[in-house]
């Protein structure tokens, strides 16, 4: 049986190497999962998955991961949270059942999100960011 780390970063590393493989939004997509620990810990996650969704012009319904590095990652975190850690038992979208929920739920999922968000983060850096003018390949 694996514990949660190898959960995380069994689901985070096929997420990033589908990022990677698509080759589209590479440099958005290491972006925002650079700066989301910290929109998450100043706005919250409910106003951090609403900058997503506007970010990705789409509702949650209708979102695809290969539109755009915004919608990739609402999803990425959406699929996480409802099916693996299945922190709400709801049919519902993911912003839904976070402003919805209780406060319980809403700080388990901000918890899990930080913690999955965590492996995105560096495993972007090795799969996705392209090294920059100062910067050596390895």
């Amino acid at each position: 049986m694996k514990n949660l780390d190898q959960l995380e970063g069994e689901y985070a590393l096929k997420r990033v190497q589908e990022v990677a493989k698509l080759n589209k939004f590479n440099d958005k997509y290491h972006t925002l999962v650079e700066n989301l620990p910290s929109m998450i810990l100043t706005s919250g996650l409910g106003q951090t998955l609403t900058f997503l969704l506007a970010g990705a012009k789409k509702s949650p319904q209708q979102l695809d991961s290969k539109d755009s590095a915004e919608a990739c990652l609402f999803l990425d975190i959406s699929d996480w949270l409802l099916k693996e850690v299945k922190i709400y038992n709801s049919s519902k979208d993911l912003l839904t059942c976070v402003v919805e929920g209780s406060k319980a739920e809403y700080m388990a999922a901000q918890y899990y999100t930080l913690r999955i968000v965590h492996w995105l983060k560096r495993l972007s850096n090795a799969y996705v960011k392209k090294p920059t003018a100062g910067e050596t390949e390895t």
